[in-house]
């Protein structure tokens, strides 16, 4: 069974725009009508459980999987040994969820090992960053947006072209759509 999420990456350093870019991506496509989710890379230790309360004694009693059911909201606890495998797990379970694109925040070690043809926008504080996340960026790379954009006039980087998507976020949606193969 293949996994037909469509997939569209926001990578960049710490603080450069990631989080704000890909929460813009997320609104903008869902309300286009897409059926849309977010995975986001955390890079440290971090659990959701509280320790001591009710998932936190069934996770540590040894179950696998420990789902946490409210009357509006799902939360699934799984313990994953490697990074990769928890993205392929939930790319999985978004594919079983019907959802059409996720926003994929981070993650640029795991795209460029493992799913080397994701369309990404890069986000960098500036120009002299923006050289230094694109040498260590797998292509495809469909824009450059974050900090940056609002910070320069330069319309583009290396043929990459630069988006305030502030200012012009339909721009940067529409090129989006196109990597992605879709129609708005």
């Amino acid at each position: 069974m293949g996994i037909f999420v469509k997939l569209i990456a926001v990578v960049g350093n710490k603080n450069s725009g990631k989080t704000s870019v890909a929460a813009f991506l997320v609104h903008q496509l869902s309300n286009l009508g897409y059926n849309v989710g977010a995975i986001k890379h955390i890079h440290h230790e971090f659990s959701f459980d509280t320790k001591g309360k009710d998932t936190w004694r069934l996770n540590n009693a040894g179950a696998t999987v420990v789902a946490s059911v409210a009357p509006k909201e799902l939360a699934i606890i799984r313990n994953m040994p490697q990074a990769h495998e928890s993205f392929a797990t939930t790319l999985r379970l978004f594919d079983f969820m019907s959802i059409e694109i996720a926003v994929v925040e981070g993650f640029r070690e795991i795209l460029t090992e493992y799913e080397k043809n994701v369309p990404k926008v890069v986000t960098a504080h500036s120009m002299t960053e923006i050289a230094s996340v694109l040498n260590t960026t797998t292509p495809p790379i469909i824009a450059i947006s974050g900090i940056v954009a609002e910070k320069t006039e330069k319309n583009e980087f290396q043929s990459i072209p630069i988006i305030n998507y502030k200012k012009n976020g339909e721009e940067l949606v529409q090129i989006v759509l196109e990597a992605l193969s879709l129609k708005q």
